[in-house]
This record gives structure tokens, sequence and C-alpha cells, in this order.
């Protein structure tokens, strides 16, 4: 992304991510409301698990820096 734009980039991610606070709060409390806090707790506690697992799906640094160096053009 050109220097030039990243601050438009920045916001628009973040804009994209904080719209999923309010909807994902009335889906966690309606669903308190009709199943109890333990149940979507337990819910949450599976999403939060498997996004850790995807964490570990990651390669290492050394791989993505490689795989990096291997798109940029070659020096002239």
């Amino acid at each position: 992304i050109p220097d030039a734009l990243q601050g438009r980039v920045n916001i628009v991610a973040r804009a994209m991510a904080m719209t999923g606070f309010p909807i994902s709060s009335f889906l966690s409390g309606a669903g308190i409301e009709a199943f109890g806090v333990r149940p979507v707790f337990a819910l949450l506690s599976l999403f939060m698990f498997a996004s850790a697992a995807f964490g570990l799906l990651v390669p290492p640094r050394a791989e993505v820096e490689r795989q990096v160096a291997a798109m940029q053009p070659a020096p002239v």
C-alpha cells in the first residue's frame, strides 16, 4: 500500500472491524436471554479456541520473509 494511502486504508480496516461490535453484543445478549450465560460462554469459548488454533497454521517468520523476498523484483 502506498504511504499516501496508509491512513485511509487503516481507518477503513478499523471501521470494518468495529462494525461487528454492536452486532456481536446484540447476538450475545439475545443468546443469554434465550439460553442462559453458561451455554453462550461455552459457544464463545469454542470460537476463541478455533481462532487460536488458526494461529498455529501461520508459517514461521523466516518462511514468510522468504516468500516476500521471492516476490520482490530482481535488482537491476
